[in-house]
């Protein structure tokens, strides 16, 4: 919320701050104050709400969340780097910069995520699991609505400031929103099978992900025909739409073996 609150603060600035490295650094800045203000709220806190955290614990419950963050870096990351280096395309530059809209997205999704995750403790029931049903597809529908004009007044902004020009500026800003609202539309739903115990699962579709993206983006190099012959935007539909689908199947058959069970034993795998 301040990193948020900050950031639009700064917005009437943006004319006066061209420079791409000054906008960095005042926005790393404004997330050095957010950190800050987070670990005063957290020390002021009772002692009682913070139980002792042992390293042993926190990597048994993330060590799949962290091969799940990697793989996610590694599958945003990769296709921009061979589609630049090993094909030279010229929209690796475009892309990048109007990506970087995204990171209010992403920090949205971790908000998403931790709040199921904290709440996850209180599916004990059948009833339980259907609230969270209902409760994934409204914020769901939701979700892609902020995302669609987030995302749509982002682009435009971005265009504005940084100036950048391209003849496939609006196919690309275009790829880049429908990317946006499908990560968003898909977040409720890993947030809600992370609440079940899928960590493993997120794992698996990250890692099927970057393997297709790969082959995409190295097939481009062999001839492979592709979509506006634009293996970035390819791999940009293309992933967020495999993760939103493995996502889905995987908060269904988690949502339905849970209401068959009794009770919800374990929340980890």
């Amino acid at each position: 919320g301040v990193l948020v609150a900050l950031t639009v603060a700064l917005l009437p600035l943006l004319p006066v701050l061209q420079d791409w490295a000054v906008l960095l650094t005042v926005w790393a800045g404004c997330a050095g104050v957010a950190v800050i203000v987070g670990a005063i709220a957290l020390q002021r806190r009772p002692a009682e709400v913070l139980p002792p955290i042992r390293l042993r614990a926190v990597w048994r419950l993330g060590r799949w969340a962290g091969v799940d963050s990697v793989l996610g870096t590694a599958a945003y990351l990769l296709p921009l780097f061979i589609s630049s280096l090993v094909l030279g395309n010229a929209l690796a530059g475009v892309y990048r910069v109007l990506q970087s809209a995204n990171g209010p997205l992403n920090i949205l999704d971790t908000a998403i995520a931790t709040s199921f995750g904290l709440s996850a403790y209180t599916l004990t029931s059948a009833a339980d699991i259907e609230a969270l049903r209902r409760r994934v597809g409204r914020l769901a529908l939701l979700m892609a609505g902020i995302a669609a004009g987030y995302m749509l007044l982002a682009q435009a902004a971005i265009v504005l400031i940084s100036g950048i020009e391209s003849p496939d500026l609006i196919r690309v800003a275009v790829i880049v929103v429908v990317a946006g609202m499908l990560g968003a539309l898909t977040t409720p739903y890993s947030a809600g099978a992370l609440a079940l115990g899928k960590q493993r699962t997120g794992a698996l579709i990250r890692a099927v992900v970057v393997t297709v993206s790969l082959a995409i983006s190295f097939g481009a190099a062999f001839g492979l025909p592709l979509p506006w012959n634009d293996p970035i935007g390819t791999v940009a539909l293309f992933a967020p739409l495999a993760a939103g689908i493995g996502w889905w199947f995987s908060f269904r058959s988690a949502a339905r073996r849970a209401i068959a069970a009794p009770v919800v034993e374990e929340k980890t795998e």
